[in-house]
């Protein structure tokens, strides 16, 4: 690729089909040679930031570049959000460099939280920071806190979270509580019983999802017969 850019004589387009290859799968120095090349003349489009979102080992210098060249307000939709969160690698960063942008319209939105609460690779840090930046009119969710609760790997941690942070706006309807119950260790299903004072009505239902309890934890059970 770097003979190509570099290549005396040789015609290549700057077109969407050459850009959007490298942006996605490139580093700093192809994507300069690029620009170059282009005599930096790049058109910057958002599909061309969702491309770098994508871009596993680069995707947060490529970003820094795009955001350097763009001009005017720079609108980022909820996927392009999304898809930063489920690049676990470099997502946070990206997201950093682009709430850190005066130009820069991005929300993180009930979609951005549902994809973040269900993915197991996602570090609490990267929870944390989402939960923070969420907009202003985006509620903690019941469906929120359901997924986080069924994470594979992080349940526990993200509902901790969730508790020590924002206990007051957690929905605690029937289905959270069955959640609860049907995932969490005993120690996380106790504080949340401890910090959202909820009143839990035992059904069968309920009953059974505490004997099937993903962590295979009976001391949920044990609390809900007491």
């Amino acid at each position: 690729m770097t003979m190509l850019l570099e290549g005396h004589g040789i015609d290549i387009p700057i077109t969407e089909d050459i850009v959007g290859p490298i942006v996605r799968h490139f580093g700093r120095p192809i994507f300069q040679r690029l620009i170059d090349r282009a005599g930096g003349e790049i058109y910057i489009q958002e599909w061309i930031f969702e491309a770098a979102v994508k871009n596993r080992e680069h995707g947060k210098d490529i970003t820094a570049i795009l955001l350097d060249m763009s001009r005017g307000e720079i609108l980022i939709r909820e996927e392009i959000v999304s898809a930063a969160v489920e690049r676990t690698h470099n997502g946070k960063d990206i997201l950093e460099l682009l709430l850190g942008h005066p130009r820069v319209s991005l929300s993180v939105t009930e979609k951005v939280l549902k994809t973040a609460a269900k993915n197991r690779e996602l570090d609490l840090e990267l929870w944390t920071f989402l939960l923070d930046n969420r907009g202003i009119e985006v509620p903690i969710t019941e469906d929120i806190v359901k997924l986080a609760a069924e994470n594979y790997d992080k349940r526990d941690e993200f509902i901790t979270r969730l508790l020590n942070k924002w206990a007051t706006v957690i929905p605690t309807t029937p289905a959270v509580v069955q959640a609860v119950v049907e995932n969490l260790e005993k120690s996380t299903f106790q504080k949340f019983l401890n910090i959202t004072e909820v009143e839990i009505l035992v059904t069968g239902a309920l009953a059974y999802s505490a004997a099937i309890n993903r962590r295979r934890d009976e001391g949920v059970l044990a609390i809900l017969l007491k």
